[in-house]
């Protein structure tokens, strides 16, 4: 409604007629939602005159209902995001974590049975396969040092083998030596 400056209407138009408009002495102070409308009153000024007031009443009703609208929407999109994130961080997480679990039931395996001729089979060709490249080549360095360990183990051995051998060899030869050579001793002044 449009009102001059007597406060006497001069254009009205109502696309609603429920809806209420206040007494003429509130609308200085009106500018509100209040039940469902909102309120707005403005003073009409035209080169530093005052020509009246324009009264506006809005029913907020299809702002509420887009609002509504726009929040399922956007409840059911968030749902949905949701789901396929889960999807496919399910998905995603098998990829990933089935390998490497594989990985550590060899490395248990390994560890258990000490045996480091196990390898792990190399099917891909990304950060899981370079990973299984590594797991097997360190497999390859550890039997190689175990097999030059025993290979040292077991010369040590021989070695302790033959010294021990020698030493109980060379205590009768010491004796026979020694005997050998009182008998020469003997058998010399003997002779002259």
């Amino acid at each position: 409604a449009i009102f001059d400056k007597d406060n006497e209407p001069f254009a009205q138009y109502a696309m609603d007629s429920h809806i209420p408009f206040p007494a003429m002495s509130e609308w200085e102070k009106i500018n509100s939602f209040e039940k469902g409308f909102l309120y707005l009153s403005r003073e009409i000024r035209f080169e530093d005159r005052s020509l009246g007031r324009i009264y506006l009443v809005a029913s907020t009703q299809s702002l509420s209902n887009q609002i509504e609208n726009y929040l399922l929407l956007s409840t059911s999109l968030l749902v949905a995001i949701l789901a396929i994130t889960l999807f496919l961080g399910s998905r995603l997480s098998k990829i990933i974590t089935e390998p490497i679990l594989e990985l550590a039931k060899k490395a248990t395996l390994v560890s258990s049975s000490g045996d480091y001729l196990i390898r792990v089979d190399k099917k891909r060709r990304d950060e899981i396969g370079t990973l299984y490249d590594s797991f097997n080549d360190r497999l390859e360095k550890l039997q190689r040092a175990q097999e030059q360990l025993v290979r040292q183990e077991r010369l040590a051995a021989l070695g302790q083998l033959a010294g021990g051998v020698g030493h109980e060899l060379r205590n009768p030869l010491g004796v026979i030596n020694n005997a050998v050579y009182y008998l020469q001793m003997v058998l010399t002044a003997a002779d002259e």
